[in-house]
C-alpha cells in the first residue's frame, strides 16, 4: 500500500514545490490549493496555478469553509515562516535554502506515494487506445496505471493494452509524467478513416 503523507506535510510540500521555480502571489497560492484540494497532484496543482495567474478565477466555496481553510493555511505558512523555509515580503512569498532543502526532503518521502486516481470521465465517438510496457520493477505504478485507465472507462482487451471511447484527462497524462512512465506509455486514437493516430505526449 503506498504511504500517504499527512495534510500538513502534503500541504507544505505543495508550497514549497510550486515556490521553487519562482516568486507567486499569496492569494494566488492559497486560492490554488484550496480550489485543487488535498488530494491533487503537484501536476494538477501547477496547472491550476497557470491558470489562476492567467485568468485570476474565482474560488466559490461555503463562506465556513473559506474562514477553516484559511485558518489552516495561514498556520501552515506561519510555521514554514518560524522554521526559516519561506520568506513573505508584503503579498509575495518565496523559498529559502532551507526550504529548498526542506524540499528535497519532501519529494523524496513523497517519491512512495502515488497519485490519487480521481479523473473525470468524459466520453469520445472514436475509440482510444492504451498500450504499455511498464518495467518489473515499476510494478507498483504499473498497478496503479491499470486501475487508473479502468476509472477513466477503458477496458482491458489484453493486460497491456486498454480500449474505450473515452477522452484521455489531461491530468492522467500530468501524473504519468510525475510518476516517469509516460514514454513507457503509448495513446493512439482511431480516425474516422479506421487508421491509428498517435496522440502527442
Amino acid at each position: 500500500m503506498p504511504v500517504r503523507i499527512h495534510m500538513k506535510g502534503d500541504i507544505s510540500y505543495k508550497i514549497l514545490s510550486a515556490l521553487s521555480d519562482s516568486v507567486i502571489n499569496v492569494s494566488d497560492l492559497f486560492s490554488v490549493i484550496l480550489a485543487a484540494g488535498h488530494g491533487a497532484s503537484i501536476g494538477q496543482l501547477n496547472f491550476r496555478l497557470e491558470k489562476r495567474r492567467k485568468f485570476r478565477e474565482t474560488v466559490r466555496v461555503k463562506n465556513e469553509d473559506v474562514r477553516a481553510a484559511r485558518a489552516r493555511y495561514s498556520s501552515i505558512v506561519s510555521k514554514l515562516k518560524k522554521d526559516g523555509l519561506i520568506l513573505v515580503d508584503g503579498r509575495e512569498a518565496r523559498i529559502t535554502k532551507n526550504g529548498l532543502a526542506k524540499l528535497v526532503f519532501l519529494k523524496n518521502r513523497k517519491a512512495i506515494e502515488l497519485p490519487r486516481i480521481n479523473y473525470e470521465k468524459e466520453t469520445a465517438k472514436i475509440f482510444t487506445i492504451v498500450a504499455f510496457d511498464i518495467p518489473e520493477k515499476d510494478r507498483r505504478k504499473r498497478a496503479w496505471l491499470r486501475r487508473a485507465l479502468a476509472e477513466i472507462g477503458l477496458e482491458m482487451i489484453q493486460r497491456s493494452v486498454w480500449l474505450g471511447k473515452v477522452k484521455i484527462p489531461e491530468s492522467f497524462i500530468r501524473d504519468m509524467a510525475e510518476l516517469k512512465i509516460l514514454n513507457h506509455v503509448d495513446i493512439f486514437e482511431i480516425t474516422k478513416a479506421g487508421t491509428l493516430s498517435r496522440v502527442g505526449k
